[in-house]
């Protein structure tokens, strides 16, 4: 048991000596902030401009024209949530391999913020068609 709860407090501890390796970077830290941001102004644009849009939002872009393109009001939270989902998913596998490929985890980073902008642009872009 002792072995075991020794286990967890070193795993902890190199968590966050990784963790804190990898917001020493410049770019990762760049594009990591410019991701929370997006992410966060992307649920402040729903919130501010609920109540003026219709119950039925055109969201599906990928699907023929019609009403196979439309989805209901709230699925709009799901470019905000899969903004937080791609960067708390990227962020963890950051960690593990942010001592053997630093490039590889700046790559991630800048696409994790670019993927977050164009998440937003598409928000932005549905929002102000209604």
């Amino acid at each position: 048991m002792k072995k075991i709860i020794s286990f967890f407090r070193l795993k902890k501890i190199e968590w966050q000596t990784h963790s804190t390796e990898l917001f020493q970077n410049k770019i990762i830290r760049y594009a990591h902030r410019i991701t929370f941001i997006v992410g966060l102004l992307a649920i402040s644009l729903i919130a501010i401009s609920y109540h003026r849009l219709p119950s039925i939002v055109p969201l599906w872009y990928a699907k023929p024209w019609g009403m196979e393109r439309l989805a209901m009001l709230p699925t709009l939270f799901i470019l905000p949530l899969s903004i937080f989902a791609i960067y708390i998913i990227n962020k963890g596998l950051m960690i593990f391999i942010i001592k053997e490929y630093l490039v590889f985890c700046q790559l991630i980073s800048i696409i994790t913020a670019t993927v977050a902008l164009l998440a937003f642009g598409t928000l932005i872009k549905i929002i102000t068609i209604l």
